[in-house]
């Protein structure tokens, strides 16, 4: 799990407009989903709105709260980060929303509005968030303070909770600051690569069984990793300098490496293969989980309307059948005459009579109103079951559909690749180790 802060902005418009479209178009391709968190809408075009309308209005909103209204003005209500899982994980729609609900309380911004964008034009599973700084409530922005450091710590927390470090460095970096000392980024790779060799031919031959090259980078030796990226490995060990990488890898010739540059563009090309092999797979999945999505959330609105419709022609029909108007229009004149009887009436016994009418009328209305809600109940009880029901159909629909998809999957490329890389690398080291024995030989070494 990889965070992202990203430069906060000034334009929800402007973010909305970049995350939800492809990189210099108006087309949609690499957008899979979206999810709308703390607003009336899944409409992310609505969303954006309600979000501006939030921070332009972020004065009012404190003065509604009774809050003081000090302090600077907030320039940057836009707040975006990303969360990107490994190349080897497939996480689904739910996970990822489950996950960035996570990640957005970790910073404090669960009762934020905040809008998530899954793109898919990476080989990694990634989302963007977007949350708005302003409190839709209270109007008070929101800390941003070490929130780069929270993020960590969540991440952290989060691959011990799935079973598997895939940043060891993050695992190490942790343990420093718990002992108050600054960190720096180390490729674990390349530093556990160090560790396990004693010579230059075993510490190729470690990177390479990662996926990782060791290269010529114009006469002095770099890696490249398996995502293209070039490193100065005395970098990534701790207490170690160029000297001592020098030194360890001092029999390895350079012209026998291949160049950084060449070895970089290459990877890249697989990668770029790789992911273009397994996105239309992606892509039909998004598009599968989506349909089912929206047909789910249309299937259940035109349920909720159909138990609507039948409460109210229910009630229509109780109010024609049972006039529970007419009674009530009865009663208040029973009353009415009952409040100043005139001395007739009292001795002709006409009040009585009003009195015990009016009693039986009242027995008579709430007799109707009984009844009334027994059969209003009914359909409300009809209404549970069928939304249980539907509840558990969508269910099975949606086990199906991740069954599908499931079942279509493609093999797991990126493990693949990088395995094929990694073999690749250890014939190439082979055959190097078996030029330089040759080159020993020929000068006596």
């Amino acid at each position: 799990m990889v965070p992202k802060i990203a430069p906060c902005g000034r334009s929800f418009k402007g973010a909305h407009a970049y995350y939800s479209r492809d990189k210099k178009s108006d087309t949609r391709e690499r957008l899979g989903w979206t999810y709308v968190v703390n607003m009336p809408t899944q409409n992310p075009d609505l969303a954006v709105k309600i979000m501006a309308y939030t921070a332009l209005n972020q004065n009012t909103l404190k003065a509604a709260a009774g809050v003081k209204a000090t302090g600077r003005k907030l320039e940057n209500p836009v707040f975006p980060f990303s969360l990107a899982w490994h190349p080897d994980e497939k996480p689904d729609m739910a996970h990822m929303i489950e996950t960035a609900l996570s990640a957005v309380a970790a910073l404090g911004l669960n009762e934020h509005q905040a809008l998530f964008y899954d793109h898919t034009d990476e080989p990694h599973p990634h989302v963007h968030i977007v949350a708005n700084r302003v409190h839709p409530l209270t109007g008070k922005a929101a800390s941003l303070s070490r929130s780069k450091r929270r993020l960590q710590e969540w991440a952290l927390e989060y691959e011990k909770q799935h079973g598997k470090i895939y940043c060891k460095q993050r695992e190490v970096n942790a343990r420093i600051r718990e002992k108050g000392r600054t960190t720096r980024y180390r490729d674990p790779v390349i530093a556990e690569a160090w560790r396990q060799s004693d010579n230059g031919r075993a510490f190729q031959a470690a990177l390479a069984s990662q996926g990782y090259t060791l290269a010529n980078g114009n006469r002095r030796l770099v890696v490249v990793d398996r995502w293209g990226k070039i490193h100065n490995p005395a970098r990534h060990i701790e207490g170690v300098r160029a000297a001592d990488v020098r030194k360890r890898l001092g029999t390895i010739a350079f012209e026998m490496l291949p160049d950084a540059e060449a070895t970089r563009k290459k990877v890249i090309g697989q990668n770029k293969q790789e992911y273009a092999a397994s996105r239309r797979y992606d892509r039909w999945a998004a598009q599968q989980l989506n349909d089912t999505q929206d047909r789910q959330i249309a299937e259940r609105a035109a349920q909720d309307e159909r138990f609507y419709r039948m409460r109210q022609e229910k009630a229509a029909e109780l109010r024609a059948a049972y006039k529970p108007h007419e009674l009530r229009r009865k009663i208040e004149q029973l009353t009415g005459t009952m409040a100043a009887p005139s001395m007739r009436d009292r001795i002709t016994g006409r009040a009585t009579r009003d009195q015990e009418e009016r009693e039986a009328l009242r027995l008579q209305l709430a007799d109707v109103e009984r009844r009334t809600a027994e059969q209003m109940d009914a359909i409300e009880n009809q209404h549970l079951r069928a939304v249980q029901r539907q509840a558990e159909q969508h269910t099975r629909e949606r086990l199906v559909v991740h069954k599908a998809i499931e079942d279509r999957q493609p093999g797991r490329y990126r493990e693949e690749s990088v395995s094929a890389r990694a073999n690749d690398n250890a014939r190439t080291a082979g055959r190097e180790r078996g030029r330089d024995r040759g080159h020993d030989l020929e000068y006596g070494r």
